[in-house]
Formats: C-alpha cells, structure tokens, sequence
C-alpha cells in the first residue's frame, strides 16, 4: 500500500536564518581560527604601507566580525526558544526515562538495527541531545574562551577583568587556547556528521529533512498520525 505524506509547517523563517548564518560563521571562525593559530601563508608585499602586508590583521579582524555574530545569532536562538513554534523550543528533557528509552531506539535507528524510527516532525532526542551540548554547552565555551585569548592581550582590559576567571580555571592561557582549538575541531565533526544523518534521514524517511531547512516544510507520513 502507498503511504501518503502530508506537508507541515516545521522551521519558522528565523529558525531558518538562524541555521545558516550559524553554518556560515563556524565555517569562518574555524578558517581564521586555524590561521591564526597556524598562519600557513605570508603577506605577498612585505614593504612600502603597512596596510598592504597586515594579512594577519584582517585575518583576526574577520575572526573578531564573525565572532560577534555568532554571538548575536546565539542570543537570538535562546530568545527563538521561548517565542518560536513548538518546535523551535528548547525540549531537551534527560531527567525523564522516556527521553533515554527513545534516544537508544533512536541512535539503533541510525546503526541499522532498527528498521523504523519513531515519527518526529521536529528534533529527534538524538538531535536535542547533539544540539544541547553544541547549540548550547559548546558555544558558551567557545564564546568565553574567545573573549578569553583576545582579552589576554591587553591584561588591563575590562574584558580580562570579566574573563579571567575561566583562564585560571581551565589552567591559564595556553589551556585555554589548546581548549578553544580542540573544540573548534569537535564542531567541524558535529558538522560532517548532521550532514550525513541529515541525508540519511531524508533518504530513507522521505520526509523533506534536507529542503526542510530552505523552505520550512517537512512531510509527516499518514502512519504516524
């Protein structure tokens, strides 16, 4: 029998910039990042106006810009939590046996021991999980951290003054910057592996996951209603 699919109405135009802007500045603080951390290339004009060779400069300047709108983009989504539609509420809820139940049928799902997964329009607890510690949890951390290292080059700064504590806490700057580092990598994981599953779903559940997150609409099957 032909399983019939009804449209609904999933991620609200915000919601939707909201993820691509975030896409795009991790993408851009993980290249600075890496620049400035590494800098594998030098200025092609090391004489005459200085302006011309400051690759370094605008390399941390850009870092810096897409910094802040990360940072923005972040506050916007905690705000998105509280105003959105239901599924763009934060409905993370692991002190509760049901969520454990469902996120170990889910991630069975994903290993191919399950054949079906429990219908969900909105995030799957596998999803709220991944997006808790990286939405959440990582982006606070990355955002500390960062004001941390640009602070530490004006000690005398308020920004040292607010920041300080997270230095000596994670065992000085150059934990901390290790820290910063490693954890730019486990975003550019997270990154590869939403990717994929975002395909996978969309392969096999037919349910609009990838055009979803252009036009808002997914397709709920006529079974799980």
């Amino acid at each position: 029998m032909k399983t019939t699919h009804t449209p609904a109405y999933v991620w609200q135009l915000p919601i939707r910039f909201f993820h691509w802007i975030n896409a795009a500045c991790i993408v851009v603080l993980f290249l600075t990042g890496i620049f400035i951390g590494r800098p594998f290339a030098s200025p092609l004009n090391t004489a005459g106006d200085g302006t011309v060779s400051f690759l370094m400069g605008y390399v941390v300047y850009t870092h810096m810009v897409a910094a802040y709108i990360f940072i923005f983009n972040f506050l916007f989504r905690i705000y998105w939590w509280i105003a959105g539609n239901a599924y763009s509420r934060f409905r993370f809820r692991p002190w509760t046996k049901q969520y454990w139940v469902s996120l170990w049928h889910t991630v069975k799902f994903y290993l191919f021991f399950e054949k079906e997964e429990e219908p969900y329009l909105g995030h799957n607890p596998l999803a709220e999980l991944s997006y808790f510690v990286f939405l959440a949890f990582a982006s606070v951390f990355m955002i500390i951290t960062g004001f941390v290292l640009y602070a530490s080059i004006n000690p005398g700064s308020i920004l040292f003054t607010w920041f300080t504590w997270a230095s000596s806490l994670l065992g000085g700057i150059a934990y901390t910057r290790f820290f910063h580092h490693l954890m730019a990598w486990a975003f550019i994981v997270f990154f590869c592996v939403h990717f994929y599953l975002c395909i996978r779903h969309d392969a096999l559940e037919k349910d609009g996951t990838m055009s979803s997150i252009v036009n808002g609409w997914k397709f709920k099957s006529a079974d799980h209603d």
